[in-house]
């Protein structure tokens, strides 16, 4: 950790986020177009003489952070972006002239490194997809330590970081992305990432959690697939750490060492909604073609829907175990999160919750959730379409352009349905472990698109059919349950 007092009084922070995502193309694989570039896009820019000489190219990285890429590390640097915040905001901010307190004009910065151990010395690092720009450096009066026409490239690969396995990292709008490319018959063994000037680092679920002085880091647990005859198989991948922090990669079922093989630690993507109401996340899924879908609530008019979605105003009232409205918001992104291609309301007079969301081959959108709306909207045709109770579990199917409600259910009793009570109200022995764990339940689709639906129910009448496991209430405070729908509701 270090700290570097009278910070610079211009900052320029090129991005609000990063997202680490490893993704391949295939030659058997269907190109997408290339993305347009945005202005802050993450680019890498190489080496003329303004960073130290091991640094090949370097990178934005985070809010308060950036890579550089040395020929055998990458070394991520970190800063205090919020005591940098407070610097640049002082003189407008009236009560630090009326406390009379100067800002901390220390700020603390954190640097860690990840060493590709045992890769080869004369690795070459290369820019591509280079950018029409150049970018100047002239600081301080030593015109050695300056570098002019700096180029500005929007990939980089390591070739030959270890014999037969390849590095790339490159862009794709706001996001970072990198993958391990292992030719065939290479020994992926031989890759093994030692992390340095980190305070700990462990697997978390599968992901791997590397934790500094400034907050914790996370990547995912790693994909790893192979093109075989036009086809992509999943090929199972996971972290290995050892006492002393470095790290491998373990396939506990192998793979065909005759193909090409492609590891892939992933964190899709982060970013805002962009959302002036408050709007809180429950539950997320990939699309067919790789899109992402979020559900969420949100509580007042200012989600940012689209033209043409299916609810573009906000319709909740506030009944529902809270004094606050809130509707249903269902967001559509393309597949590295840069685009919103829809977003929608869905909700009736009162409160409702999604719980769960499932996509079919089409990438029409199953939505399972709970709601307290009597006329909350249903499609003629379908199941149930009154209203059965205090709060009723719904299923929706959005269609892919999100324009469309193409079936609604109601499924319920008289009592409350969809509500975990037990984390609610049962201390001792509480479900509620989690954020929304009161609203838990999953939907998933089968080969034909049928509905498998699982939940919880306080309702004696709830609709159970002849001859089912269980087709009586068992009494306490709730039950689960089970039923199947058609892919039409």
């Amino acid at each position: 950790m270090h700290a570097l007092k009278y910070i610079v009084a211009f900052f320029m922070l090129l991005m609000n986020c990063v997202v680490l995502h490893a993704n391949h193309f295939n030659k058997n694989e269907p190109k997408a177009a290339k993305p347009i570039v945005q202005q802050n896009a993450i680019q890498f820019e190489e080496n003329k003489n303004q960073l130290p000489k091991q640094v090949k190219y370097s990178a934005p990285l985070f809010k308060g952070g950036k890579v550089y890429f040395e020929t055998n590390a990458f070394t991520y640097q970190f800063w205090d972006a919020k005591a940098i915040e407070h610097l640049h905001h002082p003189s407008h901010d009236d009560n630090s002239f009326k406390n009379n307190k100067a800002p901390n004009e220390t700020i603390d910065f954190f640097s860690y490194k990840a060493q590709f151990l045992g890769a080869n010395q004369t690795v070459a690092i290369e820019g591509s997809e280079k950018e029409n720009f150049f970018r100047n450096y002239f600081v301080g009066n030593d015109s050695s330590q300056w570098a002019a026409n700096v180029s500005v490239f929007n990939r980089i690969r390591y070739k030959a970081l270890y014999d037969g396995i390849d590095v790339e990292v490159y862009n794709i709008g706001n996001n970072m992305e990198y993958d391990y490319i292992i030719s065939p018959n290479a020994n992926v063994n031989n890759i093994q990432i030692s992390y340095i000037g980190i305070k700990s680092l462990k697997s978390v679920n599968g992901d791997l959690q590397i934790k500094t002085n400034l907050g914790l880091n996370t990547e995912t647990k790693p994909v790893a697939f192979q093109w075989i005859d036009g086809n992509k198989h999943m090929v199972a991948c996971e972290y290995q750490i050892n006492n002393n922090n470095i790290v491998t990669f373990n396939f506990p079922n192998g793979y065909n060492k005759e193909v090409e093989l492609i590891i892939d630690p992933t964190l899709i993507c982060s970013g805002y909604s962009g959302s002036t109401a408050d709007n809180w996340a429950y539950t997320a899924t990939y699309g067919f073609d790789g899109n992402i879908f979020s559900g969420g609530i949100a509580t007042a008019i200012g989600y940012p829907t689209t033209v043409g979605a299916y609810q573009t105003t906000f319709a909740g009232g506030g009944i529902g175990g809270n004094s606050y409205p809130f509707d249903i918001c269902i967001t559509k992104y393309n597949s590295n999160g840069s685009s919103m291609i829809y977003s929608t309301y869905i909700g009736g007079a009162n409160n409702e919750h999604p719980s769960s969301i499932f996509t079919d081959g089409v990438d029409n959108l199953y939505i399972l959730g709970k709601t307290y709306s009597s006329n909350f909207p249903m499609t003629a045709g379908s199941y149930d379409v009154s209203f059965n109770g205090m709060c009723d579990l719904v299923v929706c199917k959005l269609n892919t352009t999100g324009s469309s409600l193409m079936a609604s259910t109601f499924v319920g009793g008289s009592d409350e349905d969809g509500v975990n009570i037990s984390a609610i109200f049962t201390q001792t022995s509480s479900l509620k472990y989690n954020y929304a764990d009161d609203s838990r339940g999953d939907i998933m689709l089968d080969a034909a698109g049928n509905c498998y639906i699982s939940s919880s129910t306080q309702s004696g009448d709830f609709p159970a059919t002849a001859g089912a496991f269980q087709s009586t209430f068992q009494g306490g405070l709730q039950d689960g349950c089970v039923f199947k729908l058609s892919n039409d509701l």
